[in-house]
């Protein structure tokens, strides 16, 4: 009887594996026959269209066009003049456009003027509505590598977007395709973005929701859990906002730029007031004047935008330098508290005090450019 049995459970194990390895085998088939038999036209990849020629800040002094020059936004306007390494004929140019102005001549004729270009030559400078970052086209006709080109790129910030000549010259490409085929096809980090940024923001609304319930329950966890929410749901929208396709919830060009903005504001803001729930004594009354101090300085300056008076890219400088003052006060403040209590280990504080580092991190890479 015995052998019998063992005959039995091989059987038995034999047509379980048969009956997970044929369905997956037929799906395999199946998809590898639906790939062999479709006919559905695709849209072709963009063609990178390469500048050969030389740059200028002033029109006087030039340089040739490197794959390594360094084409810094900040140093003023700037000049490209030369020709494409290949024909183009009547297909779009496609370029990142990183809060700056665009023109181009052909031949010394003037063929091509985006709108923040004919805004700024009005004497009107940079409005709030064009300060983004967009995917943009322009239709040359036929153009030949002996017809000399020049491109003029104007940036009217002068903080924040520091890489933006050098996103337009490596995003240049040459093809009639959709907006979306382009950003997919440009921005290598995106997709990484959005699955952070979404998977942080569902975390937050889980703690928003946890925090409800907490407070439904007069459990005493409900504020930290609130602003650990708060916290991560900010965090979340700005990473997501944070990557190269510009506007996914609106067509509004300033959109994206107003989304990581306020996110970054909340985020440093929200950071504080966690840490000052975290330290007692004379720790608890300096963090709150560097929280204090944070959101009299978020106060001015959106008050400033709303009136008009600044653009809310342009607030960057003036807040990057206040962080850099409220950031290490609060970090100090918590080692001094996770120093008095060695007895036992905070978690939070240590949380706080990782998070409070990588945003000095995330500072630094303020100072140069948000791309």
């Amino acid at each position: 009887m015995f052998p019998d049995t063992m005959k039995k459970n091989r059987y038995k194990k034999i047509s379980k594996r048969i009956g997970i390895l044929v369905p997956l085998v037929l799906t395999a088939v199946c998809c590898i026959v639906m790939v062999a038999r479709n006919t559905q036209a695709t849209f072709p990849r963009p063609m990178p269209v390469e500048l050969i020629g030389e740059y200028s800040y002033d029109g006087s002094n030039w340089y040739p066009l490197e794959e390594n020059s360094k084409l810094d936004a900040l140093a003023g306007d700037l000049i490209i003049r030369g020709h494409f390494d290949r024909e183009i004929e009547g297909i779009p140019l496609n370029y990142y456009r990183n809060h700056i102005g665009v023109s181009v001549k052909v031949n010394g004729e003037e063929i091509f003027m985006d709108a923040q270009t004919q805004v700024g030559r009005l004497g009107i400078g940079l409005m709030e509505s064009m300060c983004g970052c967009e995917w943009n086209g322009l239709t040359i006709g036929k153009l030949t590598p002996e017809d000399e080109l020049e491109i003029c790129l104007v940036n009217y910030h002068t903080f924040g977007n520091a890489t933006a000549y050098r996103d337009f010259v490596d995003t240049l490409c040459n093809f009639a395709v959709p907006e979306i085929i382009l950003e997919n096809y440009y921005s290598g980090y995106k997709a990484k973005a959005e699955l952070v940024g979404g998977a942080v923001l569902t975390v937050g609304i889980m703690f928003l929701g946890a925090a409800v319930t907490a407070r439904f329950m007069q459990n005493s966890m409900s504020g930290r859990l609130f602003v650990v929410g708060l916290l991560a749901v900010f965090a979340g929208a700005y990473i997501y906002f944070d990557t190269v396709q510009v506007m996914d919830f609106s067509d509004m060009i300033a959109a994206n730029t107003f989304g990581r903005r306020l996110c970054a504001m909340f985020i440093y803001y929200l950071t504080g007031l966690f840490v000052v729930g975290e330290v007692t004594g004379k720790r608890k009354k300096l963090a709150r004047i560097a929280v204090a101090f944070s959101f009299v300085i978020n106060f001015v300056l959106l008050i400033l935008v709303i009136a008009g008076k600044i653009l809310l890219f342009d607030t960057l400088p003036y807040w990057v330098i206040s962080q850099w003052v409220i950031c290490p006060v609060l970090l100090l403040c918590l080692a001094w508290e996770i120093i008095r209590q060695r007895k036992r280990i905070n978690y939070p504080a240590l949380a706080m005090g990782a998070m409070l580092i990588a945003q000095m991190v995330d500072l630094t890479g303020i100072m140069d450019s948000m791309y």
